[in-house]
């Protein structure tokens, strides 16, 4: 089938790119086994014309199939086909819209138009079907919502099969069965699905004002998929405590971040703020993927466009390289934050792709679900610090690759150690590796003796907990002196079950588990580092001796940065011309200290 062939049905259509316009597809009745056949017509979002959407996964791209448009043939992605199929009524037409079909992918003023509406057509649908393909045969008789619907309708975990209280002890057990595995399996495979993983798959899901879930011939709401992960985190972390610990590993789910999603209520401030700031929503959802770098941004424009927060010039643009579109996007990040530095915090930055500045982030590098987990955490526990003393920043563009900003440095890098990564949520015990590995950096002997009156060991523990607890049933705040007995016995408890290779921190006991999920935070995908001076930190991998540790105006932690050097001698080119590794923990520095001093003074700085 050539191009023109392929194009035919587009070519046929009428199409205003100064309009509102998109194509409908219309999915006329058949029989299972009949050829998909469709028409397209063109319609104004203007006079809200009545259509479902269809969110799917494209998958390989040499798997396609041909479904005829009127008279024309058109390829489509197979897994767009299969959903078409399960979609068709015998009886009666559908009108949907599909990106594939209603959007000319091979004309590049046209995607870029569409895109920029993707926003409106998502939610001007009446509902969005989203397709995660079909069970293999062997599992084809399992229901993949029977564990969504369980917690769905407030069951508890104890309630699942396998789990039992013995009449003597009163003790709760579980033990391994058929049933479970094969609930857990379908519903496993389900959650999987590389629908999940797909960047487009964020506006498609939660723009929609309502949305079915679809595998083969089971279907379940999105609001009951929501309603659902939403008990099953509270489950988890209140009544339901003792009995999730005493679930093999295997076992662990970790939520997609879309099914926290405040509903798309324009009213609803809580919605709105969400999706107000670029940095946050990028952020949020940096373990999405797309073919096409430059989507990592245009793919939620739609979203952004509801928080009413000012976007510049950014919109889709596809003769812009991907350089240009991340650059772009860091400039509209330090548009919505003129006063704080929270765009410069976490991971991505001093890029060695796409001949990135060290201050725009990498966004096509992304991330594991429970890395942008642990970010998603970090970005909320920032503002309980003030490592620059209520300064705010003065951020300025002194050219398109370089940012002057002003700050103090109080430090450098003597000592890193390693970051130990893992599943974190499934092998608690690496964070032993990561008790021994800090031990060794800082020189003592915190582990045999735990203890918050001894000055160095409680530099130790609480540069581990990055300065925070998280008290059962509440969020993670600052630590308090008050808090330290009880975190000695938490400490002690946790140290010896990680000797022991315990795999639950502490099934008796809720609170280590609180602690333990804490110190998983502060130190995934990071290092401990000691300092010349003797400070003790947690920093980025790529972090060297030498680099130093600044306190920025507007930044609500250090950050550390690393001198620039000439391309040709390997020697600084200016005083005051850095590269950012990324932002840090650094104790006694995280409350203004750094900027306490009668002779302190900030000066400008040029990051390149």
């Amino acid at each position: 089938m050539t191009a023109m062939q392929r194009l035919k049905p587009h070519a046929t259509i009428s199409w205003n790119p100064e309009s509102r316009q998109i194509r409908i597809l219309t999915l006329l009745p058949g029989q299972w086994s009949d050829p998909i056949q469709c028409r397209l017509t063109v319609s104004s979002l203007d006079d809200r014309p009545h259509y479902e959407t269809i969110s799917y996964a494209w998958g390989d791209p040499n798997n396609k199939r041909v479904i005829t448009i009127e008279n024309g043939p058109l390829e489509v992605p197979m897994s767009l086909e299969l959903a078409l199929r399960h979609l068709r009524k015998e009886d009666e037409s559908l009108a949907l819209w599909a990106d594939a079909i209603c959007i000319d992918q091979s004309h590049r003023e046209e995607k870029a138009h569409q895109v920029a509406m993707m926003g409106e057509i998502f939610s001007k649908c009446s509902s969005v079907n989203i397709w995660l393909g079909t069970p293999k045969d062997s599992e084809s008789s399992s229901d993949p919502f029977a564990l969504v619907n369980h917690f769905a309708e407030n069951k508890h975990f104890y309630e699942l099969p396998g789990f039992s209280v013995s009449e003597e002890t009163q003790e709760l057990s579980f033990q391994d069965n058929v049933e479970y595995q094969e609930m857990w399996n379908a519903f496993e495979r389900a959650m999987t699905h590389p629908w999940w993983s797909r960047l487009w798959c964020i506006q498609e899901s939660i723009l929609p004002p309502a949305g079915t879930v679809i595998r083969g011939h089971w279907r379940i709401s999105w609001q009951r998929m929501r309603a659902a992960s939403l008990n099953h985190q509270v489950q988890h972390w209140s009544c339901c405590s003792v009995a999730n610990s005493l679930l093999p590993k295997k076992y662990v789910f970790n939520p997609d971040h879309l099914l926290d999603m405040s509903d798309p209520d324009h009213e609803d401030k809580a919605f709105v703020e969400s999706v107000s700031s670029l940095e946050t929503v990028l952020r949020l959802f940096r373990h999405k993927q797309c073919e096409d770098p430059r989507d990592r941004i245009y793919g939620l424009l739609g979203l952004l466009a509801l928080g009413r927060a000012p976007l510049g010039s950014l919109r889709p643009d596809y003769s812009l390289s991907a350089r240009s579109v991340f650059m772009n996007a860091m400039r509209v990040c330090v548009l919505q934050s003129p006063k704080d530095l929270i765009y410069l915090t976490g991971s991505g930055f001093n890029s060695e792709q796409y001949d990135l500045p060290s201050w725009t982030r990498n966004f096509a590098m992304s991330l594991p679900n429970i890395g942008a987990t642990v970010e998603r955490a970090r970005s909320k526990r920032y503002h309980a610090y003030d490592a620059s003393s209520g300064k705010e920043s003065d951020v300025r563009h002194r050219d398109d690759d370089t940012l002057a900003l002003t700050g103090h440095v109080v430090d450098e890098v003597e000592e890193v150690g390693v970051a130990i990564e893992a599943d974190v949520w499934r092998d608690p015990t690496w964070i032993g590796k990561v008790f021994v590995n800090a031990k060794q950096i800082a020189g003592t002997d915190a582990l045999n003796d735990i203890s918050f009156q001894q000055p160095l060991h409680q530099a130790f523990w609480r540069t581990l907990m990055a300065d925070g607890v998280i008290p059962i049933g509440g969020e993670w705040r600052r630590m308090t002196t008050s808090d330290h007995e009880s975190l000695q016995k938490r400490l002690t408890i946790l140290v010896v079950l990680l000797k022991n290779d315990a795999t639950a921190g502490g099934k008796s006991d809720p609170e280590v588990n609180y602690t333990l999920n804490s110190i998983q935070v502060s130190n995934y995908s990071r290092a401990f580092y000691r300092t010349k001076h003797g400070r003790f930190g947690l920093c980025f991998p790529n972090t060297r001796p030498g680099d130093q540790v600044w306190i920025l105006a507007g930044g609500r932690v250090p950050f550390i940065l690393r001198p620039s050097m000439s391309d040709n001698r390997g020697e600084p080119e200016e005083e005051n011309r850095f590269r950012l590794v990324g932002e840090c923990y650094c104790h006694g520095l995280m409350d203004g200290e750094g900027l306490s001093g009668k002779e302190v003074k900030m000066g400008e700085i040029f990051l390149v």
